[in-house]
């Protein structure tokens, strides 16, 4: 992975259009490292290996991707007297993110929760001490059911978290809500549609309709 935009001694990530050099190149270099990569990069291979063992597998595209860094589905952002933001929090949202769906079923958790798993092959936190995210199963993540699955709650936040603004007074005090966004985060979940370039919408997949009672 490479998000420093120094590329020396490897390749862009925009510079690969498919999975074959680099799984090649992983080969023929006894599993060295390839580089470089980020998210579509990584969501592209991982969909490759699934495949080629025979697990359904596609890349998810979440445009305007929250990382709570809380995990209290919301990010928080601080603005001081002046209206300039102030660095309290490491909750960031980032323009889009990719990562991957599977279809297998989830004999470990109760009926009703096989088909399609979130999985991201760019973990953004540590889960049970190692950096990893997934599986989640679609349905909990929808119905926000948090603690079914793996990282369900990760990714609930990533589709779902609202955007609050908190103003901050002279005292660097916390002292009230200057507004809340609902509907920034989770805007358009896509994937590639079967048999064509045509983009698939995801979104009602990962949740409801915003705005709606459940």
């Amino acid at each position: 992975g490479n998000w420093s935009g120094d590329y020396s001694g490897g390749a862009k990530p925009t510079s690969w259009s498919g999975s074959v050099k680099i799984l090649q190149e992983w080969s023929r270099n006894k599993m060295a490292p390839v580089k470089f990569g980020q998210c579509w990069v990584f969501s592209g291979v991982f969909t490759t290996v699934l495949r080629a063992l025979g697990i359904p597998a596609r890349s998810v595209t979440n445009f305007n991707s929250a990382h709570d860094t809380e995990f209290n589905m919301v990010i928080d952002k601080f603005i001081d007297e002046e209206g300039e933001e102030v660095d309290y929090s490491s909750d960031s949202i980032w323009n889009f993110h990719v990562w991957n769906e599977a279809w297998f079923k989830r004999r470990d958790l109760p009926k009703g929760y096989d088909g399609w798993q979130a999985v991201d092959a760019t973990p953004q936190e540590e889960s049970g001490g190692i950096m990893r995210c997934g599986p989640a199963p679609l349905k909990a993540i929808k119905e926000g059911e948090i603690f079914v699955g793996q990282d369900t709650n990760f990714l609930f936040g990533e589709v779902n978290a609202d955007r609050v603004y908190w103003k901050v007074n002279k005292d660097s005090e916390v002292t009230g809500i200057v507004k809340r966004q609902t509907r920034h985060v989770g805007r358009n979940i896509s994937t590639k549609a079967c048999g064509s370039d045509r983009r698939e919408d995801l979104t009602s997949q990962y949740k409801h309709p915003e705005g709606e009672n459940q």
